[in-house]
């Protein structure tokens, strides 16, 4: 947990009412002027009421704005470590409640997790098990994550997890990662925490790096390209992750790189925005496809041609101007994918168990995603044979049962109807688990 910083600290605020310009400029003066108003106002309020926000300068010059900046900065380094504080005991407190109410979700099974692996007595009973540990997709898992992972493979006897600055590392072969960090695409996703375990782990002896160069995806003249262009990019600064140049594989075609460099349209005003420019250069590349051909793009057929941009909006702006220069084309892009749109999903999900109530993974989907059943008592629904209360399961099955009596044989569009066969029962997933459970339809 970040750790708390005191008082607020004082702020100086004489260098901004005695700051001067070198320069004269009426406007920056005007500014000047307003943002001291803000200022005293903010100055003279009751201190709760100074919560609500900082004051901000707007113009006034770079100079004066820095001088702002920096006087400021201390109660913003303070106005940080103290939300992020808060914040963390809020999400401990909140984290202890579900335990207490033995409500718990996916992602809170790492805490408690760790918890067990700092217990001598309960870490040593995991880790006599001799897990060996194969973490793949390693660039995408955050610290908590990796906490976990490497204390479960670290030697018995030694409690406290070895990211944590307790016990002692994992045994040569007991873990191992695959990941890459040029391409890490979750938020969750550390950079910097996969260089620090990469580091760490080579240094305690626990592991060696093996370092794959070859990519499979990719043509010559497409790697050569990707090696000039990315080191500026991936520089290993700012938390950013550091390039490592890449080889084609054995017996690569030799592929194609080409830069085409596009005049600026003479419409174009001094300051365009970012639609005109992506408008601009659609209409540049849409004419210069049209005269150049399929051959001089080189392909022999339109359809072995695909535009990739890194937004969508881009390629909508693209498929106009395609269309208007004469050329068929298809936009792959411009809706999203029917599988992510929840409002399609659910409902498709609710009409699938009504028809198919031994469709075992949908019951518990539905539960679970539509009527926010915990993670925790869909499992003791499904492994504790009656044991276990289960009110939320029960109350959710009894409204399935009503409803899917209730559908059953109404008409649909076209030759569509909602049926089931009459001795349809829900198991429970026997198969899986030898268990069988009363569900939507009964006995």
């Amino acid at each position: 947990m970040p750790p708390e910083h005191g008082r607020v600290p004082k702020i100086d605020l004489t260098p901004l009412f005695n700051f001067q310009r070198a320069k004269k400029n009426a406007r920056a003066e005007e500014n000047i002027r307003r943002a001291r108003e803000r200022l005293r106002r903010w100055q003279d309020a009751p201190t709760e009421a100074r919560a609500l926000g900082l004051p901000l300068a707007s113009g006034g010059g770079a100079d004066f704005e820095a001088t702002w900046a920096e006087t400021f900065q201390p109660l913003r380094n303070w106005l940080a470590a103290t939300a992020a504080h808060g914040a963390a005991r809020v999400a401990e407190a909140y984290g202890e409640f579900k335990l207490r109410q033995g409500s718990l979700s996916y992602d809170d099974f790492v805490r408690p997790a760790a918890a067990l692996l700092r217990d001598p007595t309960l870490a040593d009973l995991i880790r006599e098990q001799e897990f060996s540990v194969l973490l793949d997709e390693a660039q995408d898992t955050d610290p908590a994550q990796f906490a976990v992972l490497v204390g479960v493979a670290q030697p018995i006897g030694e409690p406290g997890l070895w990211l944590e600055g307790v016990g002692a590392p994992p045994a040569p072969g007991r873990f191992s990662m695959v990941g890459d960090p040029q391409q890490s695409i979750y938020e969750r996703g550390n950079v910097r925490a996969y260089a620090d375990l990469d580091r760490q782990l080579i240094q305690s002896g626990a592991a060696e790096k093996l370092e794959f160069t070859v990519t499979l995806r990719c043509d010559v003249q497409i790697v050569a390209g990707v090696n000039i262009a990315f080191p500026a990019l991936l520089n290993g600064r700012a938390g950013q992750a550091a390039f490592v140049e890449l080889c084609a594989r054995p017996n690569a075609g030799e592929g194609r790189v080409w830069r085409l460099p596009l005049a600026r349209p003479d419409h174009l005003g001094e300051k365009p925005s970012a639609d005109e420019f992506r408008r601009a250069e659609a209409t540049a590349l849409a004419k210069w496809l049209a005269i150049a051909g399929a051959s001089g793009a080189g392909v022999s057929d339109w359809a072995q041609l695909a535009i990739l941009a890194p937004r969508r909006k881009w390629l909508g702006a693209l498929a106009v101007e395609l269309r208007a220069a004469g050329l068929d084309v298809q936009l792959h892009s411009g809706e999203p994918a029917r599988g992510a749109d929840s409002a399609r999903t659910w409902l498709s999900a609710l009409l699938g168990v009504l028809a198919d109530p031994e469709d075992d993974f949908e019951v518990c989907g539905v539960m679970r995603e539509i009527f926010g059943v915990s993670d925790d008592e869909i499992f003791h629904w499904r492994n504790s044979a009656g044991q276990t209360k289960t009110p939320q399961v029960d109350a959710v099955l009894a409204w399935l049962r009503q409803t899917s009596r209730a559908v059953v044989g109404l008409p649909g569009r076209g030759n569509f109807r909602i049926a089931r066969a009459p001795d349809c029962h829900w198991r429970g997933c026997r198969r899986f688990v030898g268990i069988a459970r009363p569900g939507i339809t009964g006995r």
